[in-house]
């Protein structure tokens, strides 16, 4: 018989204070210059796409952490065909070898390459197409929804079993902001609706990064947690058809500021970390 008492207690369990968040902001908006805020021993994921994230990174790496960035889609120097890339990167996200080399969190930079990286493989092809051989628009958004789970779900994986934070990043497009730098429009920047409406919730935390100005007219990367991302489907006429809305939350938290300094360490004793 099933045991519900079991099923009941384990449901109960009050998830560790780690982070488990999609990174959303525009170009330059400090994305991963926060990635390197985490404390302990990180691993940067990157693409070719987003080389420059990497040095960003260690640039706000302290004494008391690291990043070690290592490329999803370079090899012994020779870029690899999107294939190759994605089985790496399922490779490098094996339980063994995180727990071995002690890294503390994993950082994707991020959402936006990852997708583009998937539409490129053979097996993306092939879950688009018809039994006539031709290629099904419609089926897109399914197949990249089916081939990115497997990396989501090996993060929350290695976060049940080792503790690690996790941060995959994803690129925003800032359609108007206040005076301040505070964004008041913006949508993620992924192919399709479907996309964009299952992977993002599927985030326990959703965090928006944006450069703003304080009252001397200083300019630094801000968390905003008041801003809320978008994603629309318009008839050809303009009307909208379909829309959803993405707004910053942590999980655990129920009280969040209007905004915060750019600072994953903060983030984590907001959620109650020590």
């Amino acid at each position: 018989m099933f045991d519900f008492d079991k099923a009941e207690k384990e449901s109960l369990v009050v998830p560790k204070p780690n982070i488990a968040a999609v990174l959303l902001g525009q170009s330059s908006a400090g994305k991963s210059y926060l990635a390197g805020t985490l404390p302990g021993k990180t691993l940067f994921l990157y693409t070719q796409g987003e080389e420059h994230g990497k040095d960003s990174a260690r640039l706000s790496a302290g004494k008391d952490n690291q990043v070690v960035a290592v490329s999803v889609d370079l090899d012994d120097g020779k870029v690899l065909g999107p294939d190759s890339a994605y089985k790496r990167l399922l490779s490098i996200l094996d339980p063994a070898s995180i727990k071995k080399t002690g890294f503390d969190s994993i950082v994707i930079d991020g959402l936006t390459e990852l997708e583009q990286l998937v539409r490129g493989t053979s097996e993306w092809a092939t879950l688009c197409r018809t039994s006539k051989g031709e290629h099904n628009g419609f089926a897109e958004p399914t197949a990249t929804i089916k081939m990115i789970r497997p990396i989501l779900d090996a993060l929350r994986n290695l976060q049940r079993e080792l503790g690690i934070n996790y941060v995959v990043t994803c690129l925003l497009m800032v359609r108007s902001t206040a005076e301040n730098g505070e964004i008041t429009l913006c949508e993620p920047k992924l192919i399709g609706y479907e996309v964009a409406a299952l992977l993002i919730p599927s985030f326990p935390d959703q965090i928006m990064i944006g450069r703003m100005s304080n009252a001397e007219g200083v300019v630094r990367p801000r968390l905003q947690f008041e801003a809320t991302a978008t994603k629309v489907v318009k008839e050809k006429n303009g009307e909208i058809k379909k829309s959803i809305g993405f707004t910053p939350r942590l999980r655990g938290v129920t009280e969040l500021p209007a905004h915060m300094a750019a600072d994953l360490k903060a983030v984590l004793k907001l959620k109650g970390a020590k």
